[in-house]
């Protein structure tokens, strides 16, 4: 039956419907049901409670509200409001005609649902109400919404709202790009959920952070770029902010702001490595998802810059930084005869593994010898990252996992995978960033990579492969068991057979998304860790190096470790208050 607005169906004789036995109605996935209010007066809504779906037929009515019967969530049976809960419930156009009841099931037409959905996932992610986020998820996807404009919704939450700039979630929402084509449709929740996840723990019930003003930068856009690093340099958080503002409202693009935000990063060692991470990310992100975002994202990202950790200022690097800013003057003539492109392997083999033993076993000076070595001989910057990187990896595998749970240390697993993922970044950086300062990053990567060789094994032994041949899925098995030996046993196998290849890749990408690890932060480094390791391994295709950034992930993914760190805390707290004693 159908009118010119309603397709009505007919459900039940008028005098069926009772307080006690309302009606339910299936058609294909929907269900409806049918109520009473205590006035006598007929309601249409969805049976399923949008909470978790149990039957709201088998909830109690009181005046006009409806409690379900599971979780206590109440609703208006009126116009669907949730009273107690988090999500309304859908309500459907409801007459008696002739004594029977006629409801048009068809869902409204929402001309608001997409932002509707975005504003209940913030309120989800802002309440860290993660059920609620992860159906708005699947919901906003199976209205058509792209994954790509969510995964940058999770940068984007973040960086309006973290108090010293945009967190790991920036990173994470970039990593899970590649994973989308993985998972078709409303599938696509799981790898989203990872960096939605990340961006509500760090930002519980956190305002919006107000941004300074934008200011004209005028009509130089290098000679503004040149401002906002003095203005990085000097802590002038808000006039950085307020230039670059400026910049983004005069429609600047990529091309001028990638340079503008790669400068200050070449300045120092910031933060363990992570604003240089997060820049070698957010443009890839920003081209994925719309450059719009950009009003929101950059903003949040230049006040992590200004707000990092100059941690190449602590007293241990004073000798590294008098012998760096000695070369200053060296830097035009390296970048100005360096070849601009070029693989690990297209370096003459002997140099570049006496370059990887330097920055393995060598002393820092050797080590930084051998970086002024590659650049006076004009060799490629990213080629000489990777053989940087091949040793973060090196590095990586030989971690001692006993450090880990060790109270008295600060450095654990995951500073050790910075190691390999921030020497992966300055890659992309002397690539895309082709100023003499540039070639700085290299120093600071081998620097952090020699810095790290105390949380060697002593005696790190070398992969013993198994003696069968095995599948990607094997290996995936083994590293979910956290059985690192025999995660490691299998993948050496793996990769002497297939190398690292994409069903390999793919079997180890899908393991942080299913749970393995508790603690968001150790997700995401899973997941951006794996994401190098394969990228890395196939730059380095042809040197020796192939598989261990691979071996070095497999091994770190198996580890069991201490996800909780309050004993810590605790341990170290005691140390300095009573003790007056630092950590380590």
């Amino acid at each position: 039956m159908a009118d010119d607005a309603h397709e009505w169906i007919d459900v039940a004789a008028e005098a069926e419907v009772t307080a006690e036995h309302p009606v339910v109605v299936r058609r294909g996935r929907q269900q409806l049901v049918v109520m009473r209010d205590e006035d006598g007066g007929l309601h249409a809504l969805d049976n399923r409670c949008p909470h978790e779906g149990y039957p709201l037929a088998q909830g109690q009515v009181r005046g006009c509200t409806l409690t379900c019967a599971w979780h206590n969530f109440k609703f208006d049976l009126r116009d669907g409001r949730c009273l107690k809960g988090d999500e309304a419930v859908a309500v459907y156009p409801l007459r008696v005609a002739e004594g029977r009841v006629l409801v048009d099931p068809r869902a409204a037409v929402d001309e608001g649902a997409v932002a509707r959905g975005l504003e209940r996932l913030r309120e989800g992610l802002l309440e860290r109400r993660l059920g609620q986020a992860a159906r708005e998820v699947v919901r906003l996807l199976e209205h058509g919404v792209a994954p790509e404009r969510l995964a940058v919704e999770a940068a984007c939450f973040d960086a309006a709202r973290a108090e010293w700039g945009s967190t790991h979630a920036l990173a994470v929402a970039a990593d899970v790009l590649p994973l989308l084509p993985h998972y078709p449709g409303a599938r696509a929740a799981l790898p989203l959920m990872q960096a939605l996840d990340l961006a509500s723990e760090t930002n519980v019930r956190r305002p919006v952070r107000p941004l300074a003003p934008p200011v004209d930068p005028g009509d130089d856009p290098s000679a503004a770029g040149q401002r906002l690093r003095a203005m990085v340099e000097d802590e002038q958080a808000e006039a950085a902010e307020s230039l670059l503002r400026g910049a983004l409202e005069r429609g600047w693009g990529r091309d001028v702001l990638e340079p503008w935000l790669y400068a200050p990063c070449c300045d120092h060692f910031l933060s363990f490595g992570h604003p240089l991470i997060y820049q070698s990310k957010v443009f890839d992100l920003l081209d994925a998802a719309g450059w719009a975002h950009a009003a929101t994202i950059l903003p949040g990202h230049l006040w992590g810059i200004v707000h990092a950790t100059r941690e190449d200022t602590l007293p241990r690097w004073r000798a590294f930084v008098q012998r760096l800013d000695a070369c200053a003057e060296r830097l035009p003539g390296w970048r100005a005869r360096a070849a601009p492109t070029g693989a690990a392997a297209q370096l003459p083999a002997g140099a570049r593994e006496g370059w990887w033993r330097a920055f393995v076993h060598g002393d820092r000076e050797a080590a930084f010898d051998a970086v002024v070595e590659a650049l006076d001989a004009g060799h490629a910057p990213g080629a000489l990252a990777d053989v940087i990187a091949a040793a973060a990896a090196e590095r990586l595998w030989r971690f001692d996992p006993r450090h880990h749970d060790d109270l008295t240390l600060q450095e654990g697993w995951l500073d050790v995978t910075h190691t390999m993922t921030f020497a992966d970044a300055v890659h992309h950086a002397v690539g895309r960033y082709r100023e003499p300062a540039g070639l700085r990053l290299l120093f600071q990567a081998m620097r952090f990579v020699e810095n790290a060789r105390t949380l060697d094994a002593s005696s790190p032994a070398e992969p013993a492969p198994a003696r069968e041949p095995t599948s990607a899925d094997r290996v995936a098995e083994a590293v979910a068991a956290r059985d690192p030996d025999a995660a490691v046993a299998l993948a050496a196998r793996y990769l002497a057979d297939h190398g690292p290849d994409d069903a390999l890749r793919a079997a180890l990408a899908d393991l942080p998304l299913r749970d393995l690890y508790t603690r968001p932060i150790i997700v995401a480094h899973a997941i951006k860790t794996g994401r190098v390791a394969f990228a890395l391994a196939e730059r380095l295709r042809g040197t020796p190096w192939t598989e261990r950034p691979v071996l070095a992930f497999v091994r770190f993914a198996a580890t069991p470790l201490r996800e909780r760190g309050v004993a810590q805390l605790v341990y170290e707290a005691e140390r300095l208050v009573v003790e007056g004693k630092v950590p380590r």
